[in-house]
């Protein structure tokens, strides 16, 4: 190996480098990183910071970090980078503070509810040449990526009819709800991105129907709705439909089936187990997977792997703050769209 650049000499040490880590937040999707953080050998989770001490002293029980303040986990060199869990109306404030200082970030979604103060957390990151990536973790399942190089081989032909199944297995909290966003910009946002990564060309149009069907109370407590269908065309014509529904009585249902040329291709809902029981009474399958915990599982640490990886390597990610703005600017179009009774033209 020629070691004559410093570039070069940077980038072979790179390979054996401990990439040091913060957690901001330490609740449900905090703990699934910290773990998938434990599982990569060349990475390790040193601060977790939360307001809540008992979350913060359950990431610092299992996984061996040091609880921590922002000011103190910014200021401390030794961290590459930090992942932020927190609340959706503190992600922007959090972002722009470690691209200040240095950090590189990982952020779960969406940046902000807001497209304009999306569009200047993206100006902050770009002035101090931040790296940013979103926490889209469908691109880094297995199944999807697979389907994903399908289309891209050509083999089926042009993709003409893109299908976008999510339904979770119960709603939750009317609190939560309140403060997500709603269900366009919390929920299907994750399909927004899905849509634009399988098609590969802009969306042009964005029609959107959405009630509360579940539970009525959606709307006046939750000030949301939970049964959503959304249909979309691309610059080329190509026709995508999104359904989503707070609730499925089968577990978590996630499907995407795209039609093309010379065949359909699918990604069907994954199973707690592939035991098939057949007898007299008929043919049964195990039941799906409950929760999007364990059927991401080993996507979340596909995902931090590649974060973790393009610090190593000082390389972009795949998945960047713009991925997010856009898949937001489809979520605001889907509320536009609900609320005209009409498509919005993008």
């Amino acid at each position: 190996m020629n070691l004559g650049s410093w570039k070069e000499l940077k980038r072979f040490y790179g390979v054996f480098q401990m990439v040091k880590l913060a957690l901001l937040g330490a609740g449900r999707i905090g703990q699934v990183h910290a773990r998938a953080i434990s599982m990569i050998s060349d990475a390790q989770l040193k601060y977790v910071f939360d307001p809540i001490p008992e979350a913060a002293d359950a990431i610092v029980d299992r996984y061996g970090a040091i609880e921590a303040s922002m000011d103190e986990i910014l200021g401390d060199h030794e961290v590459q980078a930090v992942l932020i869990c927190t609340p959706s109306d503190q992600h922007a404030d959090q972002i722009q503070r470690a691209v200040i200082a240095g950090k590189a970030v990982f952020c779960e979604k969406p940046i902000s509810t807001n497209v304009e103060t999306t569009r200047e957390t993206l100006k902050v990151v770009d002035a101090n040449q931040g790296c940013l990536m979103l926490g889209f973790q469908r691109r880094f399942d297995t199944h999807f990526a697979a389907l994903k190089a399908k289309l891209a081989d050509k083999t089926v032909g042009p993709l003409e009819q893109l299908l976008i199944i999510s339904r979770d297995p119960a709603p939750p909290p009317y609190d939560y709800m309140k403060a997500s966003g709603g269900l366009f910009k919390d929920m299907m946002i994750h399909d927004f991105d899905m849509a634009r990564w399988l098609l590969g060309e802009k969306i042009t149009s964005v029609y959107a129907v959405g009630e509360a069907l579940v539970d009525g109370k959606t709307s006046s407590h939750g000030q949301d709705i939970d049964t959503a269908s959304v249909l979309m065309t691309t610059e080329t014509n190509k026709q995508v439909t999104i359904l989503n529904s707070r609730r499925a009585c089968v577990g978590y249902d996630q499907r995407v089936e795209a039609h093309c040329s010379n065949g359909t291709l699918q990604v069907n809902s994954v199973r707690a187990t592939n035991l098939v029981i057949s007898n007299a009474l008929g043919i049964a399958e195990s039941p799906l997977e409950n929760f999007f915990m364990t059927r991401y599982q080993d996507a979340y640490r596909n995902e931090i792997e590649h974060f973790v990886n393009s610090i190593k390597s000082s390389s972009a990610p795949l998945v960047s703050g713009v991925d997010g703005l856009e898949a937001l600017i489809l979520a605001d179009a889907a509320g536009e769209s609900r609320r005209l009774g009409r498509p919005v033209t993008l």
